[in-house]
């Protein structure tokens, strides 16, 4: 096939296509403008609830690990109740804190540090009373 020229467009058709051109360059602007007003209002819009649910989350990984320490603390006294429900317990308690049985006799052992001399003068030879 033979290549053929183009004819030169004629003026009027030139111009319409400049006039279409900077319609659409204007359109196309006024879309971008659009775009980005929807955008910002959107972020404004989803700002707020985003920030309180990043505080939400935060106060539940803070009261989550409160919770966490009342159990704890729950546990502990549990297993400190059944301690005291149980008799050789509060025997072993009782016998710490110097209480005895009704009808034996309290005994105390006082155990005294051996006398260290004071000075070479008062120091005495093995053997001697």
């Amino acid at each position: 096939m033979p290549h053929r020229a183009q004819a030169p467009a004629p003026e009027g058709k030139t111009e319409r296509r400049r006039e279409n051109s900077k319609k659409d360059s204007g359109r196309r602007r006024t879309l971008v403008v659009l775009a980005l007003a929807a955008a910002a209002v959107a972020t404004l819009v989803l700002l707020g609830p985003i920030k309180r649910n990043l505080q939400a989350s935060a106060e539940l990984g803070a009261k989550q690990h409160e919770l966490e320490a009342e159990r704890a603390e729950t546990r502990d006294l549990q297993m400190r109740r059944e301690q005291a429900n149980d008799i050789g317990f509060i025997m072993r308690q009782a016998r710490r804190l110097g209480y005895v049985l009704a009808g034996e006799i309290p005994v105390i052992v006082v155990q005294e540090e051996a006398a260290q001399p004071d000075s070479p003068t008062e120091q005495r030879p093995p053997g001697s009373p």
